[in-house]
């Protein structure tokens, strides 16, 4: 679901991390959340190396999601004495403790009554060993405390602390790329080619990190150059299909409509060109699934289709991998008959087209004629 949540975040909210991990002194319960998915994980990291280092992490990490959720479980990891540390850490992701539990099946989220008492019971009651760390991607899950759960709201207010990480400053991702994505790569990129990098990826961290890494990848001199930049970068709107794209793949419809209204509220008359790439992007896929049939590696299509990039290839090779053959031919066609809604001059909205486009896409066995 979209976050209600400002972008921008806490801006204290990394200085005080920052300032918990300087002194090791964590508290018993932390919330990290936000839009910032690339800082949740590299602050997970940080966690681990903390309380969990080394072969410690094997015996002293336990991990829950909503894939392995079970409140008896947790009752076990926090009781587990730590084995070659002094600490144990319990990591619980896109888990919102305050809501109720509704649907059924691969569907259901949130806890029942008497899971939501059980909790209350463990956080109320946790070893100065433990610490249990709330992870929300923003995408996914909001954290939305119920602050009349006074119970259950109570271990947070006492022993826990929330952080809300939002997306950071030019400053700060350009020290970023130089101490985190560059660190021991043997590349540099001038201030001006950072900005040029950002501007053209957008503050997302997750997309610098994925370019940055393609251009320590491809470029040849040491010295990352704009000529570099302009030959190996795609432009946002390819780089957001890509996105659309995998989040159907994984049967995340959801997240790709959210993919989809942050790419159209951002680039006006967007949704022809939109729906311009998707259609190239499955076009691309199918033609790669031709080649592998005819035992030809799919960097070979360069050659054959002029103007198509190899990393694109490669992508699109590893999308489809996820389809049969007529399901690409499938995928081309509404992707032609969405382009024809979006032109013909209908009172239909282009987001309207371009959501009902994805939902076929993400549903293509079920697809019949047109």
């Amino acid at each position: 679901m979209a976050s209600k949540y400002n972008q921008k975040g806490d801006p204290d909210a990394y200085n005080r991390l920052d300032q918990l991990f300087k002194k090791k002194e964590f508290p018993r319960i932390l919330v990290l959340y936000g839009p910032e998915t690339e800082m949740l994980l590299e602050y997970r990291f940080r966690l681990r190396r903390a309380l969990t280092p080394g072969a410690a992490e094997e015996f002293n990490l336990h991990k829950f999601s909503d894939d392995n959720w079970d409140v008896l479980a947790l009752q076990d990891a926090v009781d587990a004495i730590p084995v070659f540390g002094e600490s144990s850490l319990i990591e619980i992701w896109n888990i919102n403790p305050f809501q109720a539990k509704r649907g059924s099946g691969e569907r259901q989220e949130g806890l029942s009554e008497d899971e939501r008492t059980k909790l209350t019971e463990i956080l109320s009651d946790l070893p100065d060993y433990c610490t249990v760390a709330f992870y929300f991607e923003d995408s996914v899950k909001e954290w939305k405390p119920d602050k009349r759960m006074k119970a259950l709201y109570a271990p947070f207010q006492s022993c826990g602390l929330t952080f809300q990480l939002g997306l950071r400053e030019r400053s700060d991702l350009r020290k970023w790329i130089d101490q985190t994505l560059l660190k021991d790569s043997g590349k540099k990129i001038s201030d001006e080619n950072k900005d040029f990098l950002i501007k053209r990826c957008g503050s997302s961290m997750a997309n610098i990190r994925m370019e940055t890494e393609k251009l320590i990848s491809y470029s040849a001199g040491t010295e990352i150059t704009r000529d570099d930049m302009e030959l190996l970068l795609l432009p946002m709107l390819e780089e957001s299909v890509f996105s659309i794209t995998d989040h159907i793949i994984a049967g995340s419809f959801s997240e790709a409509v959210n993919v989809l209204r942050d790419v159209m509220s951002r680039e006006k008359d967007s949704a022809i060109p939109i729906c311009a790439a998707l259609g190239r992007q499955y076009r691309t896929m199918y033609a790669v699934s031709v080649l592998t049939e005819n035992r030809m590696r799919a960097e070979q299509l360069t050659s054959i289709w002029p103007g198509t990039r190899d990393f694109v290839c490669r992508k699109a090779a590893t999308q489809a991998k996820n389809y049969r053959k007529h399901q690409l031919k499938r995928a081309m066609e509404l992707c032609m008959w969405a382009d024809d809604r979006l032109k013909s001059g209908s009172n239909e909205t282009g987001e309207a087209v371009l959501t009902d486009l994805l939902l076929r896409l993400s549903h293509l066995e079920m697809e019949v004629p047109l």
